[in-house]
């Protein structure tokens, strides 16, 4: 028995090497400790559109409805804009505004803004125009700001100064955004694009390729996109003078030619 004890007591000892098993606990305890602390210095000092984010990020995985989610810039400005769409009954039958997964889309149909063939705002559309341009400025001057000309699939006429439906959506989409650059915002964030009839809504003919007058008044219109500020590299402040740098993750989701067009500076 005597000798059986001894073994035993010298599995703690130097000469086996007993004495280092204890390093495996500590080691363990020193992992879940620096992953506390990790945790409380994300949150000790944070950037508030990052972790509302993450936080959406979060309750979305875990399908949690009833957490109260702060809603971002372009979610209140989608609020904004439907509230001062209302209060004219043919502007709101005109205007859609929607939240897409990253940016707030606003479409004018028909003839809110333009006659036909024209591309001069009318007196009207350019008070509504200049409106909701004025809310963007004031939720966030950096927005980037695209800015879609569509048309049905009418020929142009002789007597156009426009070749096609590309030189005319274009131009219209550029009157636009000359509003947006008139209210001092960095051209750099501007975009105009020119798809003529090649994206319509709904169809423009039915199956006999007769019109259809309701469909091309969906058809021919103006979209303005606005994006949330595009920062290549984000910083998100941790805490104790650490920053953690993240890419932007909505730039990377934009459509193929949208991406294409921003990353050229609209060139």
């Amino acid at each position: 028995m005597a000798k059986k004890k001894n073994k035993i007591l010298d599995l703690g000892g130097d000469n086996d090497g007993g004495s280092e098993l204890w390093l495996v606990s500590y080691a363990d305890l020193m992992t879940l400790i620096a992953c506390f602390f990790i945790m409380m210095m994300v949150f000790a000092n944070f950037e508030e559109a990052g972790v509302v984010r993450k936080v959406k990020q979060i309750s979305e995985h875990f399908k949690r409805d009833t957490v109260d989610q702060e809603r971002t810039k372009v979610e209140d400005l989608e609020i904004e804009i439907k509230k001062m769409v209302t209060t004219d009954q043919k502007i709101q039958e005109s205007t859609g505004v929607e939240m897409k997964k990253d940016f707030l889309q606003i479409s004018f149909k028909g003839n809110l803004l333009f006659e036909s063939g024209r591309v001069t705002l009318k007196k009207e559309a350019l008070v509504l125009v200049d409106s909701i341009i004025a809310m963007i400025k004031r939720k966030d001057p950096r927005f980037r700001i695209i800015v879609e000309g569509h048309t049905d699939n009418s020929k142009v006429t002789k007597k156009s100064k426009y070749r096609s439906n590309w030189e005319l959506s274009s131009a219209r989409a550029a009157t636009v955004i000359h509003r947006f650059e008139k209210m001092n915002f960095n051209n750099k964030n501007l975009v105009s694009i020119g798809y003529a009839d090649t994206r319509p809504v709904v169809p423009n003919q039915d199956n006999n390729l007769k019109n259809i007058k309701e469909n091309q008044d969906i058809n021919r219109r103006v979209v303005i996109k606005v994006l949330e500020p595009i920062n290549i590299e984000k910083r998100f402040k941790l805490g104790f003078g650490l920053i953690y740098k993240e890419k932007a993750d909505n730039f990377n989701r934009l459509n193929i030619d949208e991406k294409a067009i921003l990353e050229s500076g609209g060139k």
